[in-house]
């Protein structure tokens, strides 16, 4: 959980709009749209994002648009799914931003292994983009939403 200091018109397009994920993502490395128009459910990406010294490509697609309130993106890859919902909640100061990142792996083993290997390194990943994202949010104007 995030508290921001600009209202969800501000954050929730900012942030729904993952071509804005290298702002504030350490783990993203490029973030390419691949759909036309405007955000909405079907509307995908292609995400390469840095793990633990490897480059993972990521297919993220919108599959729930909910503004400004949530948005859930799902991701693909050969080794890894993702399912990342992102709520947004206002506050008197601003924006709560609660951001749920679920991994599900395709090897077995690893599958086994993750929850207690890759812990840390999740926990640390989180704690680096909240930060990310404190530092992206305060750039933004405080009264228009900015992409």
């Amino acid at each position: 959980m995030v508290e921001l200091n600009r209202p969800p018109e501000v954050v929730f397009p900012y942030l729904a709009e993952f071509n804005n994920l290298t702002d504030w993502d350490p783990s993203a490395v490029e973030v390419k749209s691949r759909s036309d128009g405007p955000l909405a459910v079907g509307t995908w990406y292609e995400v390469v994002s840095a793990f633990r010294g490897r480059n993972v490509d990521l297919r993220y697609e919108v599959t729930a648009y909910d503004p400004p309130r949530r948005i859930v993106l799902t991701g693909t890859s050969d080794s890894v799914g993702a399912v990342d919902e992102i709520t947004f909640e206002p506050t008197e100061a601003g924006t709560r931003v609660t951001y749920v990142a679920s991994f599900t792996f395709n090897n077995p083993v690893v599958r086994l292994i993750a929850p207690l290997v890759l812990r840390g390194a999740f926990n640390k990943l989180g704690r680096e983009a909240a930060q990310g994202m404190r530092d992206a949010v305060e750039r933004l104007p405080a009264g228009e939403a900015s992409t």
